[in-house]
């Protein structure tokens, strides 16, 4: 039997919670990762729209399932 698994990386904290970290620890471990943002403490969009390329660019290319929730993807450059 095969369960997919899934871990859930929220809140993104600034200068707290790495994810590029969490996900290359854990890489060959989980199937799926989901990604949230820290939306009730001030963290400005801003924050993650200068770090979100980098790390989908980084997801796609290491081929890594991931899911951005909403207000996560609402951050990103249009």
């Amino acid at each position: 039997m095969y369960i997919e698994t899934f871990v859930s990386i929220e809140p993104w904290i600034p200068e707290i919670t790495y994810p590029q970290a969490i996900i290359e620890k854990l890489k060959d471990s989980v199937d799926r990762f989901i990604i949230g943002s820290m939306q009730y403490h001030g963290v400005s969009r801003r924050f993650y729209a200068e770090r979100l390329p980098e790390l989908i660019a980084w997801l796609d290319d290491s081929k890594i399932s991931y899911y951005l929730k909403k207000e996560l993807r609402s951050c990103l450059p249009t």
